[in-house]
Formats: C-alpha cells, sequence, structure tokens
C-alpha cells in the first residue's frame, strides 16, 4: 500500500502504531522521547502502517466483506484521505486502474476476483451480475460508462417505497475480465487534475457499483428464493486544503470547495 503520511506544518509530527495495531499515537515534536509520547491517540478496528501491502489492507479488512456481499449482504468500502495520501494507488493499483490488472494490483481488482472466486463456490446458484460507474463531481453526478460529456449527467429520483434511485447505466459483466474492461473505460473518462501535491489528483468521488441477484432453489420443495445484493467500491476525491497545500486556483479551487463539503 502506497501512501503519504507525514504532515507537514510549522509543527513537525510524528506517529507510530501500538497495541496489537489498533491504535496510532502522535507527538507534537517528531520525536520518540518517554516523555513527549502519548500526545494525542486514536484508536482503530485496524491499522496498518508504512509497511503493509495492499494484499494485506484487503485480506484483513476487506475480503470479509466480499464474501458478505456473495452471501447476499450489501456492503461498501471506501477509501478516505488528503491529496496524495494513497487512495487511488490502494483502490485501482499502480498506473491505470487497467494497468493495476497487469500487476501491482488495488483493493478494486483483488474484490473482482474474490467475488467470482466465492461465486463459483454457490454450486446450487444461479447469479446475475451487472455494473454501474458513477462520479460526483461538483455538485453533478456523471455516467462514466457514456462516451460523451454531454450525455453523462445523471438524474435522480426518489420513490416512497424504492427510496432514491437513479439512470445511469447497467452493464451485464460474467467474468473478471469483462468487469475490470468495464471499470477501466469507466477510469478513462474520470475527472482528474494536476495540483501540487499530484500529478494525477482525483477531483471526483468515484463510485463502482456491483448488483448481485442469485437465484437458490430449495432441494427439498424446489421453491425459488432470489437474493439481491450491492457491493459499493468508493475512490473519494482528494480532502484538500484548498490553497496552502495544493496550490489550486479559479475552477480547480471550485472543485476543492465541493470536495469538501459536509
Amino acid at each position: 500500500m502506497k501512501g503519504n503520511f507525514s504532515i507537514k506544518n510549522s509543527i513537525a509530527r510524528s506517529w507510530k502504531v501500538k497495541d496489537g495495531r489498533r491504535c496510532v499515537q502522535t507527538t507534537n515534536t517528531g520525536e520518540s522521547l518517554p516523555g513527549k509520547e502519548g500526545r494525542t491517540c486514536f484508536t482503530y478496528d485496524k491499522v496498518f502502517d508504512e509497511h503493509a501491502s495492499t494484499k494485506e489492507v484487503f485480506d484483513e479488512s476487506a475480503r470479509d466483506i466480499i464474501n458478505s456481499f456473495v452471501n447476499g449482504i450489501s456492503g461498501t468500502i471506501i477509501a478516505y484521505g488528503q491529496t496524495g495520501c494513497g487512495k487511488t494507488y490502494t483502490m485501482q493499483g499502480k498506473g491505470s486502474l487497467k494497468d493495476g490488472a497487469l500487476g501491482n494490483a488495488g483493493v478494486i481488482h483483488m474484490s473482482i476476483k474474490a467475488l467470482f472466486e466465492g461465486l463459483a463456490q454457490q454450486h446450487s446458484s444461479i447469479f446475475l451480475l451487472r455494473a454501474t460507474v458513477i462520479e460526483v463531481y461538483n455538485e453533478e453526478i456523471r455516467d462514466l460508462l457514456l462516451p460523451s460529456d454531454e450525455q453523462r449527467k445523471v438524474t435522480t429520483r426518489y420513490d416512497s417505497k424504492a427510496g432514491i434511485g437513479m439512470d445511469a447505466t447497467e452493464n451485464f459483466v460474467t467474468d473478471y475480465s469483462s468487469m475490470i474492461d468495464l471499470f477501466s473505460l469507466a477510469d478513462e473518462n474520470r475527472s482528474v487534475r494536476k495540483t501540487g501535491m499530484n500529478d494525477r489528483s482525483s477531483r471526483s468521488h468515484t463510485i463502482y457499483k456491483i448488483t448481485l441477484e442469485k437465484k437458490q432453489v430449495d432441494d427439498s420443495d424446489g421453491a425459488e428464493m432470489i437474493q439481491i445484493s450491492t457491493m459499493n467500491l468508493v475512490d473519494l476525491a482528494g480532502s484538500d486544503r484548498v490553497m496552502k497545500k495544493t496550490g489550486i486556483q479559479d475552477d480547480t479551487q471550485k472543485e476543492g470547495s465541493n470536495i469538501n463539503k459536509r
């Protein structure tokens, strides 16, 4: 896993993982002297340091979510953080998403592979998989599976029973390769821009959505049961301090303001 976790400002800071990789402890001096430790401590379900690989992160924090998805439980995997900290690298590997499929795979590749491995073990079930990719850019939802900017704007609708829906493209996928090809197409249509911290900073929140319909037949009475679950793989845009660190302005400053809206 790639990441830049150092905080560079007027006060030097350092951090270290403690307590069986469940706590991050920081100091305000950058030193490791006993009297200076413990200024701030943050506790999480799991913490990975700079030596952890993307595969290790996936195996320990995401694989169970994919296994549950195969068994009908919806889930979401999100990468969040400042521009340049390694979110996109962690999610799609080195280079583009297509490059990651050839080596240095990311969480998206590992999730899709684990999905089809899990489906292969469900011998008594029939599956249907659909995929959608959208981005939220400057408060506008875009369909990344459509060829031109003019066609990409997505409208949302509300249904009292079904909730909020949108008219985004859904494509059927049958195997690992077809899903990677589809997601790679969407990756090429993402909104990115060079900033002072990143040559290819994601300027939008990107959501790779997979819908799984699973039909099972009860051997005892022949009754059919259909389960529908969804998996969202989310690469959020960089959480920027708009001007100071990224050196961005004009349209990119507007992007940064929208990215950081709460």
